[in-house]
């Protein structure tokens, strides 16, 4: 949501935005895609309640409505923005977004300090492995 506002005001950094809001609808339907596989085989098997096709229901449409917004915003992306920079900086959120929604889903706090410098690090190494893969893509496309 963010992303979309500051998109609209800030011209210059709008393909970024845009491939950021993409990340995110997909590691939204990524989120989305374990309870759909929980209820499945029940919902197809016919032994399933009421619930289970409500979830499924819900599941379903979260996914396909995710999928077709982020297909949308990458395709916005790649209009204003060079694609080879926009699909790296695409991943990012769709790389980090599980890390974090493990620490809210659980609401767990790690024993020690060590897996929150290990999830920096992840993250840092993220951000710099994509920012890196955009500008070696840049750079063989200057070649061609």
């Amino acid at each position: 949501f963010i992303c979309e506002i500051l998109q609209r005001k800030i011209e210059k950094l709008k393909g970024i935005l845009l491939a950021i809001s993409s990340g995110f609808q997909f590691s939204l339907t990524n989120f989305w895609i374990a309870p759909l596989m929980a209820v499945i085989a029940h919902v197809f098997g016919g032994i399933a309640t009421i619930g289970e096709i409500f979830l499924f229901i819900a599941c379903a449409a979260i996914l396909i409505v995710g999928s077709i917004l982020g297909i949308m915003k990458i395709q916005q992306s790649f209009q204003v923005a060079n694609a080879s920079r926009m699909i790296p900086i695409q991943q990012v959120p769709i790389q980090i977004t599980p890390v974090i929604a493990y620490f809210f889903v659980f609401t767990l706090m790690p024993s020690t300090i060590f897996p929150i410098i290990y999830v920096i690090i992840s993250v840092f190494l993220i951000l710099l492995s994509s920012f890196l893969l955009a500008k070696r893509q840049a750079q063989l496309e200057a070649i061609k």
